[in-house]
């Protein structure tokens, strides 16, 4: 029988774990969770930052490019007011087109208004612009600004868009020469 009992005073090995032990491994695995949650959480929250400033920054090049084709195929301008744009243009279609700085849902935003054969349709072109966030600056042929459309030569753009309250706006501008001004000139 002493083969199958135990002795009591013979060393035990023993293959658990204490109570502090597990504790101790619990703390540490929980800051080494909270390190790799909080760089994720940063990460994705860098990622829509930077999403939301490449589509803004989309969204306000096509619309720069969209008034500036407009600008080049302008005859005549209309208006010669910082923050609105109207001109009659001849692309395809003879259409009047205006662009204002105005409001969507209550946002600042880029309105853009056509008018082709009576049917007017307008809309935002681009959202989130800033409180001045359009501005033509109307220049004849020595770089003058000018109020009569008439002597209008070349449009200075901008257009700034707001992206989020930590972020700086988007600025982009463009310098564009009226097109048709030769062909008005010729005919004089």
């Amino acid at each position: 029988m002493k083969c199958l009992e135990k002795d009591r005073n013979a060393p035990q090995d023993d293959h658990g774990f204490t109570l502090v032990e597990l504790l101790v491994v619990m703390t540490i695995l929980t800051i080494i969770g909270g390190l790799v949650v909080g760089t994720v959480v940063n990460a994705f929250e860098q990622e829509r930052r930077t999403t939301s400033r490449v589509h803004a920054m989309n969204d306000a090049k096509l619309a720069l490019e969209r008034i500036t084709a407009d600008v080049r195929a302008a005859d005549p301008l209309h208006t010669t007011e910082e923050t609105l744009l109207e001109a009659t243009v001849h692309r395809g279609e003879e259409r009047l087109v205006s662009y204002e700085l105005g409001t969507n849902n209550g946002d600042p935003a880029l309105i853009v208004s056509e008018d082709v054969d009576g049917t007017v349709t307008t809309r935002p072109l681009v959202t989130g612009l800033a409180s001045d966030g359009l501005v033509f600056e109307y220049v004849d042929g020595e770089n003058e600004e000018v109020s009569e459309p008439s002597d209008v030569r070349r449009v200075q753009i901008s257009v700034t868009v707001e992206v989020g309250p930590d972020d700086a706006p988007i600025t982009l501008s463009d310098d564009t020469t009226i097109r048709n001004v030769r062909l008005q000139d010729a005919g004089s």
